[in-house]
């Protein structure tokens, strides 16, 4: 439906451009590019001021490479060359070719005074349905840039739910389409109409351009190995247009601009807060020595082993597998176990893997490893294989590797203790900056998506918690 309506909203708009081409062809005169460099040379500030306008004829083209991922270069180039840039090029040039008439133009909208009186509102409701596919970049854009945030450790775990077996980059966040509708509506009902919005629009998207250009020039160096001497001359050329965009717009910082640099900085400071509460819990591990205890390490050491009933099997959470007694054990039970300086008789590291397949078959699914058996303990790691579209339930793949005979683990498989590890942030004696972000990065972490629900284990009453001082 979102295909059909668009072209339907192009070819309309490049008819009415068309219409009143023909009304004043002189407006093709404006083709020739002596107007322009005139423009430029004769009108100082003024034409300055002008580029910052002309800016908003190209905004939104950023929002199309939002898109190639789920379409593909190919087919976005396609639509921009033989669809969208001939349709907007008839529509701009109609709009002038209305001005050269000398027409009265209603409300001081060029655009619907283009169409006829009968036309208005048939194209506005086009307009708005236009306008509602349109959104649909932003909101994808919005949720495969948080999803690859949360993927790199830059922004809090988030619900994420996938709507397409076949496209695993088709999904829904619910708490950023929330932000998403509430800054929305916060702009709307702020700025009223959109002449009003322009100034942030326009040092938004000139920003964006801009970070790009200088992004891509590092990555090319940096990452790519591009000579300097091939990637300056390049970047120069395509920042020289980008900062003629950029700084009319900067003008207009004071009259909306200053609403996308705030919007920026919050993002900013919540990504590098999140970095940095992780990069400070990972350096608390360290300095326990809980990020370098190996399972050799762990037996070596002949410790007691817990007998009691009810605490006879622990399921540990490890966040990558265990396959060897030489490698490392998860923090949280390298801290479980310097502080009780004991192991449970029947230990599990139990591992989730998301793949890049919809579902997995209950066959496929499990890699059981035995570490170690001996009359005192025993250590079992299992790899349970999701799919980005199944829901993890930690204790109801434990019941069915136990009903398989995958684990000789006695008592029932819900009456083992499942631990997680918990951090608690100590802020005594760090000075004011670092105490300022310890606690953003608290409270970051309290609205996070829970891990048990990650793990299915929300109301599960058989989870113990390790909690670690940080």
């Amino acid at each position: 439906l979102f295909g059909p309506v668009m072209v339907i909203w192009f070819v309309t708009i490049a008819a009415l451009g068309i219409w009143r081409c023909l009304e004043a062809p002189e407006v093709f005169l404006a083709v020739n590019p002596v107007y322009a460099v005139r423009l430029v040379s004769e009108g100082g500030l003024c034409s300055l001021l002008v580029f910052g306008a002309v800016v908003l004829c190209v905004t939104g083209v950023e929002a199309m490479y939002a898109d190639m991922g789920h379409f593909g270069r190919a087919a976005v180039s396609r639509a921009w060359l033989f669809l969208v840039l001939p349709c907007l090029l008839a529509n701009y040039f109609g709009q002038a070719a209305y001005l050269l008439s000398g027409r009265e133009v209603p409300d001081e909208n060029l655009f619907y005074a283009m169409a006829p009186s009968f036309g208005a509102i048939p194209l506005l409701i086009l307009a708005t349905l236009a306008t509602i596919i349109a959104s649909q970049a932003l909101i994808s854009g919005a949720f495969s840039l948080t999803q690859q945030a949360v993927a790199l450790g830059f922004f809090p775990r988030v619900k994420v739910v996938h709507t397409n077996p076949d496209m695993p980059g088709q999904i829904y966040m619910p708490f950023i389409n929330f932000m998403l509708f509430a800054g929305c509506s916060y702009l709307v009902l702020s700025f009223r109409t959109s002449s009003a919005l322009a100034a942030a629009y326009g040092l938004a998207v000139t920003g964006t351009m801009m970070v790009t250009t200088i992004a891509f020039s590092y990555i090319a160096v940096r990452v790519w190995g591009w000579k300097k001497v091939l990637v300056i001359p390049l970047a120069a050329m395509i920042l020289l247009v980008d900062v003629t965009f950029f700084v009319p717009n900067a003008l207009k910082f004071a009259t909306g601009g200053y609403i996308p640099v705030i919007i920026g900085f919050i993002v900013y400071a919540t990504m590098d807060t999140w970095r940095f509460g992780r990069q400070w819990i990972g350096a608390a591990y360290q300095r326990r020595g809980a990020a370098t205890l190996t399972l050799k390490e762990v037996l070596d050491s002949g410790p007691d082993v817990v007998e009691h009933e009810h605490l006879i099997s622990l399921v540990v959470m490890a966040s990558r597998p265990v396959r060897r007694v030489e490698d490392t054990v998860p923090p949280v039970f390298a801290v479980h176990f310097k502080n009780w300086k004991r192991i449970p008789k029947y230990v599990l590291f139990f591992t989730v893997v998301q793949t890049a397949s919809p579902f997995v078959m209950d066959d496929e699914r499990y890699e059981v490893l035995t570490l170690h058996h001996s009359e005192r303990c025993t250590v079992v790691s299992v790899v349970a294989y999701y799919g980005y579209m199944e829901h993890v339930n930690v204790r109801r793949s434990l019941a069915f590797l136990k009903s398989r005979q995958k684990l000789h683990i006695p008592l029932e498989s819900r009456k083992w203790l499942i631990l997680l590890g918990a951090e608690r942030f100590v802020t005594r004696g760090r000075n004011p900056l670092e105490r300022l972000r310890l606690a953003l990065f608290s409270r970051l972490n309290r609205l996070a998506k829970p891990v048990t629900d990650y793990f299915g284990l929300e109301t599960d009453m058989g989870v113990t918690t390790e909690t670690i001082n940080v």
